[in-house]
């Protein structure tokens, strides 16, 4: 179990961290002309001949119709690199997948990472582990055991009244954007903005305090974890507390791909905090046909779809499923504080461990 844990633990952090710095590792992809097109050899399979929606955007800089213009020129400019490796990724998975983007605090980064880890150690029973390279945990699974599907969600919740910032809400639903610039007119609503500013939507310390405690709980009950209630606090307390001292200039960018058969079942268009986007006979907007249609439009240079948001459902069955055929990608940047990273990281592994030994 240990040698089995070391190793997983080592891959996912050390492989998003260069030994050094703690940059993210990439590799490195010319940028030419200031350009983002994807060169022919870096195509993969994609048969779809077709630009990405987050390729169109960066390659006609739609991006200028927004009021911070020259704060996407800089953030372009200085993540050149970590933009081209996104862009690889959506041409290789154009044909099969759609992509949605959200941005994080880095201390997410941690937190799923714990999450990640005990899954892919105790998780085999119960089909949870996974590949970390291609898939990491952003909700513990069986937070929505009672929740199947789209059509199940909105069946027992007032959909015109959902709001993400609710607690129980925002387990089960997560704000994303249709592309890596979406939603650039407003940044609050824009993915990339929340990795440059290192933000969440919800950032107070008290709030991570008591996220951790509610993860911790409900990874005890997944896990069958021999651990008092009083000792999950202290964890908690623990965690947070290190967490609070980490400094990084930017926060986390997550590339979520959802096979383009299974999108309608767990992925809607949707307003600010999260009601449904309707179409002109009222009905909750089918979202493979609103990305189409989006791919159709992309060169009436309509603003319109920029500013419309995602809400992506966490069910047992695909987005908490490493078996549903979904990727999930995650991305830093600047770590400049790189002795406390390792230092929060070291404390993430030894609470890790003292839960795997609590294992009934």
């Amino acid at each position: 179990m240990n040698n089995k844990f070391n190793k997983i633990f080592l891959f996912l952090v050390l492989n998003f961290a260069c030994i050094n710095n703690f940059l993210f590792s990439m590799q490195e992809i010319p940028v030419i002309e200031q350009q983002f097109g994807i060169q022919e050899d870096q195509r993969g399979q994609s048969t779809d001949d077709r630009p990405t929606i987050s390729q169109f955007h960066l390659e006609n800089k739609v991006y200028e119709k927004s009021n911070f213009s020259g704060l996407f020129e800089a953030w372009i400019e200085k993540h050149s690199e970590l933009i081209n490796k996104v862009l690889q990724k959506e041409r290789e998975l154009q044909d099969t997948d759609y992509v949605f983007y959200t941005g994080q605090n880095i201390k997410h980064y941690f937190i799923q990472n714990l999450i990640t880890l005990l899954c892919c150690v105790l998780g085999e029973e119960k089909n949870l582990n996974c590949n970390p390279d291609e898939f990491s945990f952003l909700r513990v699974p069986e937070y929505s055991s009672e929740i199947k599907n789209l059509n199940d969600f909105f069946s027992k919740i007032n959909f015109n009244c959902i709001n993400d910032t609710n607690k129980e809400i925002s387990k089960i639903l997560l704000s994303s954007n249709l592309a890596l610039l979406g939603g650039f007119s407003e940044l609050a609503s824009c993915a990339f903005s929340y990795f440059i500013s290192n933000k969440s939507y919800s950032d107070c310390g008290y709030y991570y305090n008591y996220l951790l405690i509610d993860i911790i709980k409900s990874l005890r009950s997944l896990f069958n974890l021999n651990i008092s209630d009083q000792t999950i606090v202290e964890f908690a307390y623990i965690l947070n507390s290190n967490l609070s001292e980490l400094s990084a200039n930017n926060g986390c960018l997550v590339q979520i791909f959802i096979p383009k058969n299974k999108v309608n079942d767990c992925v809607y268009i949707s307003h600010e905090l999260g009601a449904p986007v309707r179409d002109e006979q009222s009905n909750i907007m089918n979202t493979r046909d609103y990305i189409e249609n989006y791919y159709q439009d992309l060169n009436s240079n309509s603003i319109n779809y920029d500013n419309v948001q995602a809400r992506i459902l966490f069910t047992n069955d695909i987005m908490l499923n490493p078996n549903s055929g979904v990727k999930i990608y995650r991305y830093l940047g600047e770590n400049p504080n790189s002795n406390k990273f390792a230092e929060v990281n070291n404390i993430f592994k030894e609470i890790f461990e003292a839960l795997v030994k609590s294992k009934n």
